[in-house]
């Protein structure tokens, strides 16, 4: 994606329709995509000029579910990343549960992201 993509908020909200998607939601689509390849020849002679093969389930492995963390902010608040884990509003709307000067600091960027967002003009000021 470009920074522009990446900068429009409707063309990412249409995106994460199709990027987050629900694990069973997830294994359907990966298998059905597994059956479209088993199932168009072109690609199937090609798999076997490579000496490829794709199994026609997914690989199970054993997992384990963690329970919930509560986030703590100042205040006394708390926030319940919900089954998303998603503490985002959380974060963005309360004040933090404990601050520390920071005295010596570094920031590291790639060199377009630097120019974009002027960051070393940033750091003259603030130094």
């Amino acid at each position: 994606l470009t920074d522009a993509m990446r900068n429009d908020f409707r063309l990412m909200s249409a995106l994460a329709q199709y990027t987050r998607v629900t694990p069973d939601k997830r294994i359907e689509k990966l298998l059905n995509f597994n059956r479209r390849l088993a199932n168009t020849p072109a690609i199937v002679e090609e798999f076997k000029n490579w000496d490829l093969s794709l199994e026609k389930d997914l690989v199970k492995v054993t997992g384990r579910c963690l329970n919930r963390e509560d986030i703590m902010f100042g205040n006394s608040k708390t926030a319940d990343g919900g089954n998303e884990g998603d503490w985002t509003r959380a974060i963005r709307d309360n004040s933090l549960f404990f601050t520390t000067p920071l005295k010596q600091w570094f920031v590291m960027t790639p060199e377009k992201v630097a120019r974009d967002a002027k960051v070393s003009n940033h750091i003259r000021i603030v130094c």
